[in-house]
């Protein structure tokens, strides 16, 4: 950061080492850079979605965000280096908390207008699976409800 400039030498000449694997490797430099353009800021989509502010194409684009990772690991673990060390210690430390990112609650394909419902897998949520079956017979449940309440009032006379 131009804010904060790294002054440990041992970590700047972990971070050189590193441009240096990069400059020596133009294939891997090419498809890395490749792959990070599509990645959104993910920054500002985590908290957005920590503030539950976020729509769903902004989950969406987070999810195919993330799915750019194993890609990347693959790329960068195809050649050891010594100067990968630098590099390395950055993948493990994200390693830890990855998983697939659809698999928990995003839907392939999803819908990322909202309104249409379909981002969230069923399933993720009892309430939210409950609300949109809902909404998706509110005709019926009307109609249901209109009888219940004739026949109790009814009923009641």
């Amino acid at each position: 950061m131009a804010g904060q400039p790294l002054l440990d030498t041992n970590e700047l000449s972990k971070r050189l080492d590193a441009v240096g694997w990069f400059v020596e490797r133009t294939l891997a430099r090419n498809q890395v850079i490749s792959l990070l353009g599509g990645v959104s800021d993910l920054e500002r989509l985590i908290n957005r979605i920590r503030s539950e502010i976020a729509i769903p194409r902004e989950v969406v684009s987070l999810r195919k965000s993330l799915e750019t990772i194993p890609r990347l690991r693959e790329i960068l673990d195809a050649e050891k280096d010594p100067a990968d060390l630098w590099l390395a210690q950055g993948r493990a430390q994200t390693a830890a908390g990855s998983r697939r990112p659809d698999s928990q609650f995003t839907r392939r394909g999803a819908v990322i207008h909202a309104g249409e419902g379909e981002s969230i897998k069923p399933g993720f949520s009892e309430e939210l699976d409950n609300f949109r079956m809902a909404a998706k017979n509110a005709r019926q449940y009307l109609a249901g409800l209109e009888n219940r309440e004739r026949e109790r009032q009814a009923s009641s006379r």
